[in-house]
């Protein structure tokens, strides 16, 4: 039998390390495109063959049925449920099928997004804590350094972000992939006449998934 086929899994990665481990469940109802080279062996051209699938209740899914070919499974993300962001794995697999090919490791792995932030604010009694009464400052600029790829802060894939404090004195980093991140609070962004207090001028977290 000469035909080939790809398939594996869509999994929610509940550690964030890219692999799928016993007891981190499949995704269901998640859309895959399949796209093979055709007669001129080269993808995204206009003879392309298209596919599409939709992952099973255990999160599978499977191409059969194949010609060898030059073939490009792509998670679509957008289908993901909606608490759910791509994990640590790539977003689409090549393969070059050759004839009776099972490809049965295609997986693609999603998780629960995490989440920094809290409050900058005006420390009355200068204890180093938010005590009722003790108002948020507003305008207040904090950056955001996470790791990245290689898990490091301070090298030249890290992922840098900014925000603004709000009326409140509130900020929020959300949809957070797990990764070692930073937060600073950038004094001369302060109300005139405020100087940091007596708390850290950054925070650094090991951020977990769903944390």
């Amino acid at each position: 039998d000469n035909v080939a086929s790809i398939g594996d899994t869509v999994f929610c990665d509940d550690d964030g390390d890219g692999v799928r481990d016993p007891g981190e469940p499949g995704i269901s109802g998640v859309a895959l495109e399949l796209r093979c080279a055709g007669p001129d062996g080269q993808l995204d051209t206009p003879d392309d063959v298209l596919d599409s699938a939709t992952t099973d209740a255990d999160g599978r899914y499977l191409f059969a049925d194949l010609e060898p070919d030059l073939c490009r499974v792509t998670v679509d993300a957008s289908s993901a449920p909606a608490n759910k962001v791509l994990g640590d794995c790539p977003p689409d697999r090549t393969v070059d099928l050759l004839p009776g090919d099972a490809v049965r490791d295609a997986d693609f792995c999603f998780v629960t997004p995490g989440e920094i932030g809290d409050t900058v604010f005006c420390d009355l009694d200068a204890d180093g804590v938010q005590d009722p009464g003790e108002p948020g400052l507003m305008g207040v600029t904090v950056e955001r350094v996470c790791g990245g790829a290689d898990g490091k802060i301070g090298t030249a894939d890290d992922l840098v972000d900014t925000r603004v404090s709000d009326a409140d004195g509130r900020y929020l980093f959300a949809g957070l992939l797990p990764d070692v991140c930073r937060v600073s609070v950038d004094p001369a962004t302060a109300p005139a006449g405020k100087v940091p207090g007596p708390c850290p001028a950054s925070v650094t977290v090991d951020l977990a998934a769903g944390q």
